[in-house]
């Protein structure tokens, strides 16, 4: 399920593939909602689970006594007030949640005078603070500026005789909206993944550094997790639980990173509105900030040293035996599949990022941009493969090449291969389907470009195996391998579709 559940954040004709066979209650996921027709789903299961463990683990540091219990009276303060709103006539706005900056959202002093969030519409995670940082509220105590103003304009009486006599009063309040921090974004503004200011279970007014610090609280939790961390009583598969809601939920987090790079702003707004903001209903995300999350995924998803785990961690992660109604215990395989987790996530990740709805926006990057400096197609495929293919350039033992690394680098010549020969074939992974549909529509200069860097690799390939004679046996077989495909993909006949 958690691989239909990644799937069903992007909004591809692959997420409504998937969004067919995806079981949750609730109205069919195979429209154009998609997950979001139904209010709080399954990725407020996933947020809550990692933030009750945080919150389990923090219990044992001294100095956050009810702690358990704000944490449960807010989140339920916030869900009635969210529900209300909804009874009163107010749709999502998934842009509530960036009124603070991310050094405001533990201010208590501030978010409790003024407001953690501009709304209480929109759907929120934990306001987990990040290591080093002294915890403040976990959700919004009141609601926002922003539902204050919708519930003026929707119930303020007027004393208007006719409908159309209301539009100056109507009027005087709507522009209020156009303050900075009262963003408005609804379900059909979010299906494009355009916007990444403007999606579901993001913070701040910067949900790239949000993003990264709850990278960072899942690192730290399993770093807890890596020790004596059970007690007595408890079974290896309860820690295979809590190690499974840490990983995924730092899963999650690389989709809003990812939503930077070719993402452009948007807001609804009119003519009078952009003479007063300066701003248009488009302006693309500045360049420094895709460059910073392309940095960012690789940091933290790419590079060789993103996922440390210890041996007796992973020897721990044994699966629950008890079958009974209501539970099913994993058959096979026993042990824990975490090459098959991490190299999932990294292959997923990789494919979104080279999606054809992405690769098409940064072809006509230069076309929204006027500024001469923009993140194209060229800078996107050299930057993934400087930073996948790293190892070619190294000496001694650091041209050796990981079992994780060798694993993405295969998902990047799944990508090249895909693009340069847009035929389908039949897919023989859940991944390679992905590539498959991700890539499909992809432009042109995508195609021309994948060929291009293809031919760069293989030469950097062939120039690392001449120069090092003493890689390990699963590098050079992977090097030599990765060369005569690549020679196989270049020499092979495209079919046209």
């Amino acid at each position: 399920h958690m691989e239909r559940w990644l799937a069903l954040q992007q909004g591809t004709p692959l997420a409504q593939v998937m969004g067919r066979e995806f079981q949750m209650p609730g109205p069919s996921l195979s429209g154009s909602h998609l997950a979001h027709d139904t209010c709080f789903g399954i990725e407020t299961s996933q947020q809550l689970s990692f933030s009750g463990l945080m919150l389990s683990t923090l219990r044992l540091d001294p100095g956050r006594p009810g702690a358990v219990d704000d944490y449960i009276q807010q989140y339920l303060r916030m869900l009635s007030a969210h529900e209300v709103g909804h009874t009163l006539g107010l749709r999502h706005n998934f842009q509530g949640s960036v009124l603070r900056s991310p050094n405001e959202l533990h201010n208590t002093t501030l978010t409790r005078a003024e407001g953690l969030t501009s709304s209480v519409m929109d759907y929120f995670p934990p306001n987990l603070a990040p290591p080093g940082i002294t915890q403040g509220d976990y959700f919004p105590t009141q609601i926002g500026p922003y539902d204050r103003l919708a519930i003026e304009y929707g119930y303020t009486d007027t004393g208007a005789m006719h409908p159309n006599l209301e539009q100056r009063t109507l009027g005087d309040i709507a522009q209020q909206m156009s303050r900075e921090g009262l963003a408005y974004a609804t379900d059909e503004d979010i299906f494009s993944d355009l916007d990444p200011q403007a999606k579901p279970f993001d913070l701040s007014s910067n949900p790239m550094q949000f993003a990264q610090w709850q990278m960072d609280n899942a690192q730290d939790l399993l770093q807890r997790l890596d020790g004596a961390y059970l007690l007595p009583e408890e079974g290896y598969d309860e820690l295979r639980d809590r190690f499974e809601s840490a990983f995924w939920y730092y899963a999650s987090q690389v989709f809003t990173l990812s939503g930077y790079v070719g993402g452009q702003s948007f807001s609804r707004q009119r003519a009078g509105d952009t003479a007063i903001s300066g701003r248009l209903p488009f302006e693309p995300v500045p360049v420094e900030q895709q460059r910073q999350a392309l940095e960012l995924i690789n940091t933290y998803v790419f590079a060789a040293d993103a996922f440390q785990f210890s041996p007796d961690l992973i020897n721990q992660l044994a699966p629950d035996r008890w079958f009974h109604w209501g539970s099913f215990p994993v058959i096979a395989p026993l042990q824990y599949p975490i090459y098959d987790q991490v190299s999932f996530l990294q292959g997923f990740a990789l494919i979104d990022l080279f999606s054809s709805d992405r690769l098409s926006r940064l072809q006509s990057a230069s076309l929204r941009n006027s500024g001469d400096e923009i993140l194209g197609l060229p800078e996107l495929f050299s930057t993934l493969q400087q930073d996948i293919w790293q190892e070619l350039s190294g000496d001694g033992d650091k041209a050796n090449i990981s079992t994780l690394r060798r694993g993405l680098q295969r998902h990047h010549l799944d990508i090249l291969s895909g693009l340069v020969l847009q035929n389908p074939s039949q897919p023989s992974s859940f991944l390679e389907l992905i590539v498959a549909l991700e890539t499909l529509y992809a432009p042109e200069d995508a195609r021309v470009l994948a060929r291009y860097q293809l031919r760069q690799l293989a030469g950097e390939i062939q120039a690392s195996l001449a120069r090092h004679s003493a890689l390990d046996v699963s590098t050079r077989a992977h090097l030599e391998d990765s060369r005569d495909r690549i020679q196989q993909i270049l020499n092979a006949q495209r079919i046209a579709g």
